[in-house]
């Protein structure tokens, strides 16, 4: 699963780890290593907190034609 985070946090993620690497530079699917898993989860609880919240959600689109389209977004329910 894929959780956005602004820019702002991702600098900040990069600082606390020390990595001096520029985020403008990322390519398509790269991938910056920061830490361990289990050391990220306990040094970041109000991060993965934030992440917890997010409601699961599916979206559709569906067309009839070029002119027209409905797009419906239902969340999950557990």
């Amino acid at each position: 699963m894929n959780y956005l985070i602004s820019r702002n946090e991702a600098l900040k993620l990069l600082k606390k780890y020390g990595i001096n690497k520029s985020i403008d530079d990322l390519k398509s699917k790269e991938v910056i290593q920061l830490t361990p898993y289990d050391k990220f989860r306990k040094e970041n609880i109000e991060l993965i907190n934030a992440f917890n919240k997010i409601n699961d959600s599916i979206n559709f689109k569906v067309m009839r034609s070029e002119e027209y389209f409905f797009y419906v977004d239902k969340k999950i329910n557990r």
